[in-house]
């Protein structure tokens, strides 16, 4: 019964705080990068066509989660994290297809 309790109260208390973690400063946010390999002397390092190339960062810093308005709850604000699914729209908001 004691265990049942504790399970209640930790999912309670976690229900809370779900999409919090996407507020913090993530680990990949102070990773250092490191230049390109190069040959030395006459020894050059062949090029690819199938190496995955990592894209520079963008111009502008593009946050992992934000706040925005909660549209069920005016007046609310919810957690949106990037790496989760925006929400899904009501059937009845669908249109038939034919346009």
């Amino acid at each position: 019964m004691q265990r049942f309790l504790i399970l209640c109260a930790t999912l309670a208390l976690s229900a809370c705080v779900h999409d919090a973690y996407c507020l913090k400063p993530q680990r990949y946010e102070n990773a250092r990068s490191i230049p390109p390999l190069h040959g030395s002397g006459d020894l050059q390092i062949p090029r690819s066509p199938n190496a995955l190339v990592v894209p520079p960062p963008p111009a502008s810093n593009v946050p992992f989660g934000r706040q925005v308005p909660d549209p069920k709850h005016p007046g609310e604000t919810v957690t949106q994290c990037l790496d989760q699914p925006p929400p899904m729209p009501k059937s009845d908001q669908i249109g038939d297809g034919d346009s």
